[in-house]
């Protein structure tokens, strides 16, 4: 889980934060977009320790491939590409393929 004292020090923790809040706060059950990104925003700040947290917040969601596309991206960013490379799904689609392998080493 996101450290409070440490995060709290920064805008995008205090940001995250809220969206948190937020999100705890409505029906589980609907679709919530800042589900998604809260997920990447945790995967962005430390995806070593924040990857089963945001996978957890992903869970039973319909949008899950693109969200773990940039859960890809992001350990990317960080310099695991051996990481990055782990997280497309077995027996996929190579056009689903292509697309983690396109957030994995394409990051603009």
């Amino acid at each position: 889980m996101i450290s409070i004292k440490r995060d709290l020090l920064t805008w995008q923790g205090v940001c995250l934060i809220h969206a948190i809040l937020e999100m705890n706060k409505d029906n589980p059950e609907q679709f919530q977009p800042n589900r998604l990104l809260v997920a990447i925003a945790k995967m962005y700040m430390d995806p070593e320790k924040n990857e089963a947290s945001a996978y957890r917040t992903i869970k039973n969601s319909f949008a899950k491939y693109y969200t773990m596309g940039q859960f890809s991206r992001a350990f990317a960013f960080h310099g695991n590409l051996y990481k990055a490379y782990q997280q497309i799904p077995p027996q996929i689609a190579n056009e689903d393929k292509a697309y983690f392998l396109y957030f994995t080493f394409v990051w603009k």
